[in-house]
């Protein structure tokens, strides 16, 4: 019901050549999440949902693409070169995905986009490679170096804190003024962000998972869990429908009052 009124709503003002109705191939793209396959659609509609259209095809490729990978290295008896054979395996998924992004990036691959589900495959690898080091490391091998630096927690939060600002300070201005280099520079960088946030959770020692799981099970963070995905989805609906407040003079012009109201209206839609 969300996604039908949102996109029936919203779509109309996302769409810069609207005359008054909306094709139905377009509503059927965007309520299939099959936007992100047309550089023309991807951000249209309800912009947000291009990652769940990416996310959506990775769940059902991934029992795929772990057989695969499973079969690939063999049996699993000497874990070093088990978990060294899909770390190799995972690597050339991520460097498929990288290769596809700058061709997508150049027009050079029809009928797709870089935000494609094969263009996010460093993503994922990212977090499948997290996944193998974890099971392996259940099974009794984890290299000295990897426990020294994460059972403090500082490590792998020292990275990600040191690549965000980074990415904030020298990327992000560049990226914003469409340079295509630095776009492929801050994805590699928000990756590192990623990682270096969950290698402490999924890696670090029983005191550390200790310590960040009473955290993140505290009330506070139980709470802004249960309510994350509905900021993600409503907060786009909210800036689009108070834009057009403002444009027909319901609300103020200022910015920040622009700003306060859609944080309100976003949260309430949220709870």
């Amino acid at each position: 019901a969300f996604m039908v009124i949102a996109l029936w709503h919203v779509n109309p003002y996302s769409m810069p050549d609207w005359d008054g109705s909306v094709p139905l191939g377009d509503h059927l793209r965007f309520f299939g999440f099959a936007q992100i396959y047309d550089e023309t659609t991807t951000i249209r509609g309800l912009g947000v949902a291009w990652t769940l259209g990416v996310e959506l095809v990775f769940y059902l490729a991934l029992p795929g693409i772990a057989w695969i990978l499973i079969r690939a290295s063999g049996t699993a008896d000497d874990l070093h070169s088990f978990r060294r054979r899909q770390f190799l395996g995972i690597g050339l998924l991520a460097t498929a995905g990288f290769g596809f992004r700058l061709l997508a990036f150049e027009r050079a691959v029809p009928w797709t986009t870089p935000a494609s589900p094969i263009g996010f495959l460093p993503w994922f690898a990212a977090g499948m490679a997290l996944a193998v080091a974890s099971a392996v490391r259940d099974r009794g091998f984890e290299p000295r170096r990897q426990r020294r630096v994460l059972d403090t927690q500082l490590g792998g939060l020292s990275v990600a804190l040191a690549t965000f600002i980074v990415m904030a300070v020298a990327v992000e201005p560049q990226r914003t003024n469409r340079a295509v280099t630095a776009m492929h520079v801050e994805f590699v960088l928000s990756i590192c962000v990623a990682v270096g946030l969950l290698a402490p959770i999924v890696l670090g020692s029983t005191t550390a998972k200790d310590r960040i799981t009473a955290t993140l099970t505290s009330p506070l963070f139980q709470f802004l869990g249960r309510i994350s995905f509905g900021i993600y989805l409503w907060h786009e609906i909210w800036i689009r429908v108070v834009s057009l407040w403002a444009d027909q003079g319901f609300v103020p012009s200022q910015r920040l009052a622009q700003a306060l109201l859609v944080a309100v209206l976003t949260l309430t839609a949220a709870v």
